[in-house]
């Protein structure tokens, strides 16, 4: 689907974008979206992986992570993709991970925006997240 997408003149592609976005109307879907980025906000829980190290993430809803996977070009090494994350003031670049398990997508919350934020285990973080496309 993604190759379709790919092969559509410019002005084509922010039509389709155009056209889905219509189709979302709540907070955890598309909100906004240009020639060149897809801008998606969502809220979602905090939690930590049980394994070694103290990855912290948040799992995007699925509405949002079927728009991903539909938009996704340019995708790197097992299906992660290259974002931009924004909850508050703090703002940073990273990538989200496909997740088998939940057939969505991980945000990773690096410690210093987690301290910076106050958020913790538990607590209902709403995120912006850009891909650019």
């Amino acid at each position: 689907m993604g190759s379709a997408f790919a092969s559509l003149h410019p002005a084509a592609r922010v039509e389709a974008c155009s056209q889905i976005t219509s189709e979302f109307s709540s907070q955890d879907n598309v909100m906004e979206q240009n020639a060149t980025d897809l801008e998606f906000s969502f809220t979602a829980e905090l939690w930590a992986y049980t394994g070694s190290g103290s990855w912290h993430f948040l799992t995007l809803p699925q509405k949002v992570a079927q728009e991903i996977k539909f938009f996704r070009e340019k995708h790197f090494g097992f299906g992660t993709v290259r974002v931009k994350a924004v909850i508050n003031d703090a703002e940073w670049s990273t990538s989200i991970f496909p997740d088998k398990k939940s057939d969505s997508f991980l945000l990773p919350v690096k410690t210093e925006v987690r301290k910076k934020q106050g958020i913790l285990i538990g607590d209902q973080v709403t995120v912006k997240l850009y891909i650019n496309l």
